[in-house]
């Protein structure tokens, strides 16, 4: 079936696909997606009434801290990348590099959650 016949889209946009490849080339596994009715609770001059929560595991070095839920919030010239309890970041459309990215989340993630050694 062509994607006619389905009014979603089958994989993120490419912008989403840029922050999700830079979770999975930090070792955070996808566990599952779910979507959901409303907005999240973070979320900024959101328009739909519907989100996707995605869940991953974090890698080892992190420790055995569980999953991370999150979620993207889409708008004109930003996305934000809505962490759960450890906040939200916002990248602009303009610059989604892969590496910058890579290194924001990983510098995120081990301020807030990598134990000390």
């Amino acid at each position: 079936m062509g994607d006619a016949a389905h009014p979603c889209p089958r994989r993120a946009p490419a912008q989403q696909d840029v922050v999700l490849q830079a979770f999975a080339d930090l070792g955070f596994r996808f566990d599952e997606a779910e979507p959901k009715r409303g907005t999240p609770s973070s979320a900024v001059a959101s328009r739909v009434g519907f989100w996707q929560e995605i869940e991953l595991w974090f890698p080892a070095e992190y420790g055995s801290i569980g999953q991370l839920e999150i979620a993207f919030n889409a708008r004109e010239d930003f996305l934000d990348l809505l962490t759960g309890g450890s906040g939200r970041l916002t990248f602009s459309y303009d610059d989604l590099d892969p590496e910058q990215v890579r290194a924001r989340l990983d510098a995120h993630y081990r301020e807030r959650f990598r134990p000390a050694s």
